[in-house]
């Protein structure tokens, strides 16, 4: 007997492995633990914690009193606004200190024309249209080239003589310098004079004795020049240089030191006697000039500067101009140089000429002196360039 089928309903019931319900026993035990472990970890934290806090509390204590704290720049992206970054571009444009340094310490040195020193109204008025210019210091040619003293000279066999031109003593025109707080300079002539040797000696001399050597016929209106061979022409040099700076110049500036264009006769004939067709002994006589003059400045505590012709200090030829002396490579590297700037009157122009001068002449200390007929953006590119790469402008 087979046994009775019975129909056996099976109950599904929704079932959540996440949600399961839990008794209320077990819901209250699981509440005292939480409780029990939050209170655990805030005791273990805070014992850790404190020490940790307080040692780098201390670390920062110690490093304010050593250290001052550092502060961010201020930039366009930091405020973030319009004006920021305006300001951040104006400022672009400002140069650095190595850039403007010159321009404070030499700032607009304006060469005085010659006529404007030959009495107190005419100085006294040309040292304040410098001053308006905004020029820094001025400098007077003291001796021209033809040998004419533009100041009341008191040197021994100048003095009261026909070579003195001027009324102001040296220490005269320095004080109406500086009672407009301007620096004052002194520049002159020294071998291309052809007065003073005649009252002092030290011109050249012809090697038979008959007369003084001229640098051309006398119907073609030949000149004595200073002999840099002649100890007497040294003497002389030193002399002025130093009267200059006891009278209270600050820089003295020797011009001309140069050699007259000799004929062939000169060689063999009328000056034998001295060494000038020996470039060596040229180039030390030179020398021997440059180095009076500037003891003379030092002596009264005047700085020095040998003025040279731009062009002919990078010419190939330099024999009888005023850069001969450069044929002196370590002599030249011991002065300042005061460089009669004759390039292209443009920014690029004189950054050409400072890029061949530091080419051919590493490390030479120099100044410039431009010309005024080179006004307005000309004389503000020019003194730009210069002032970049650390060299002072001066303006005649």
């Amino acid at each position: 007997m087979k046994p009775k089928k019975t129909n056996i309903k099976i109950k599904h019931r929704k079932y959540n492995l996440y949600n399961r319900k839990k008794s209320k026993g077990k819901q209250a035990i699981t509440v005292v633990l939480m409780i029990v472990i939050v209170l655990a970890l805030a005791v273990i934290g805070y014992g850790a914690g404190k020490p940790i806090v307080e040692y780098f509390s201390s670390r920062g204590g110690e490093s304010s009193d050593s250290t001052p704290s550092w502060t961010p720049p201020a930039t366009a992206e930091a405020s973030g606004d319009a004006s920021s970054e305006e300001t951040q571009t104006d400022n672009s444009s400002v140069p650095d200190d190595k850039t403007s340094e010159p321009e404070q310490q030499l700032a607009g040195m304006y060469i005085l024309p010659e006529n404007k020193v030959f009495d107190a109204a005419s100085l006294k008025q040309a040292v304040i249209s410098a001053k308006n210019a905004g020029y820094d210091g001025v400098v007077v040619t003291a001796k021209d080239e033809e040998g004419s003293f533009l100041y009341s000279s008191e040197i021994s066999g100048i003095k009261g003589a026909e070579p003195v031109k001027g009324t102001l003593t040296a220490k005269e025109m320095c004080d109406i310098i500086t009672a407009e707080g301007l620096v004052p300079a002194a520049r002159f002539s020294t071998l291309l004079d052809r007065t003073s040797g005649g009252y002092v000696g030290g011109c050249y001399t012809l090697s038979d004795g008959s007369g003084k050597w001229l640098d051309a016929a006398p119907s073609n209106g030949g000149k004595k020049w200073m002999d840099p061979f002649s100890e007497e022409c040294r003497t002389f040099m030193g002399s002025i240089s130093e009267e200059l700076s006891a009278a209270g110049f600050k820089y003295i500036i020797a011009a001309d030191t140069m050699y007259p264009e000799f004929h062939p006769s000169d060689y063999s004939v009328y000056l034998y006697s001295l060494p000038i067709g020996d470039a060596e002994k040229r180039v030390e006589a030179l020398w021997a000039v440059i180095d009076a003059v500037r003891a003379g400045a030092e002596k009264h505590g005047a700085a020095f500067a040998a003025e040279v012709d731009g062009a002919a200090l990078l010419s190939d030829s330099r024999q009888s101009t005023d850069a001969e002396l450069s044929g002196n490579a370590e002599k030249l590297s011991g002065i300042t140089l005061l460089i009669n700037y004759s390039g292209e009157s443009s920014y690029s122009g004189a950054k050409a000429f400072i890029g061949r001068t530091g080419a051919q002449f590493p490390g030479l200390k120099y100044s410039v002196a431009a010309d005024s007929e080179d006004v307005g953006d000309a004389v503000s590119d020019i003194r730009r360039a210069f002032n970049e790469a650390g060299t002072a402008v001066y303006v005649r």
